[in-house]
């Protein structure tokens, strides 16, 4: 396990967030009170387990799915954000894909496929962020999550996070509601950025869920000549 601030996998998906791109990840399949690995353990990102909805349309049997990752990071953050149903989810397939032709047991037809697991949840989630930012177009992805936490249908089950987010709840919500981004502090390699950007010798006090990030660049830092012991970081 690692921090998601000196992670590279966790300064990418940090980057497309800052930047205005809602990220959102899958929390894994390693099961209860496990290590979240990067970029599941990040802050800045909408992570996502799983849930069985043991084949009922009802949510009041619905169970966390005994693969699914929860926990605490390293850096004392509880994951996942969300949960979405996750077990014996059938979804679009490619015909005569690689993948079919691995798993043809697991077919539905010629284009669909069943699968269990975290990463067929959080496509779930993304379309209940991507309806919410349609009807918000100027929306930060720090406020999304922050409406998206709000607006969540609890669930009484070990590991859920705040639960199912809810798309209708969510678009009808009219009340203030904080930046989820408020008080964290970005990965190392973005404060790089960021003094790279604005040509710092040492990183000043910065309200990070303030900062326009549409100067900064990854290609402006030649990342080999850093030499990350001369870099100061403010407290």
């Amino acid at each position: 396990q690692e921090s998601y601030q000196t992670s590279p996998i966790d300064a990418a998906v940090e980057y497309a967030w800052l930047k205005g791109i809602v990220v959102v990840v899958a929390a894994g399949n390693t099961g209860p009170n496990s290590a979240l690995y990067a970029p599941a353990n990040d802050p800045y990102v909408i992570t996502v387990g799983a849930t069985d909805d043991h084949g009922t349309a009802s949510i009041v049997d619905d169970t966390l799915a005994g693969f699914s990752a929860y926990g605490v990071t390293q850096d004392g953050f509880s994951k996942p954000d969300f949960v979405a149903p996750g077990r014996r989810i059938i979804t679009t397939l490619a015909p005569n894909s690689n993948f079919a032709l691995s798993y043809p047991a697991y077919l539905v037809g010629d284009r669909y496929i069943q699968l269990s697991g975290t990463s067929v949840a959080a496509p779930i989630v993304s379309g209940v962020a991507a309806l919410y930012a349609e009807s918000r177009p100027s929306v930060r992805p720090g406020q999304l999550k922050g409406v998206l936490l709000a607006t969540a249908h609890s669930l009484s089950v070990t590991g859920s996070g705040t639960g199912y987010p809810d798309a209708a709840a969510a678009i009808g919500y009219i009340g203030l509601v904080g930046n989820a981004d408020r008080g964290l502090d970005p990965n190392n390699y973005l404060k790089v950025l960021y003094m790279a950007a604005h040509d710092l010798a040492t990183l000043p006090e910065v309200s990070w869920e303030t900062v326009s990030w549409d100067s900064v660049s990854w290609s402006s830092v030649s990342w080999s000549s850093v030499s990350w012991d001369a870099v100061s970081w403010s407290d």
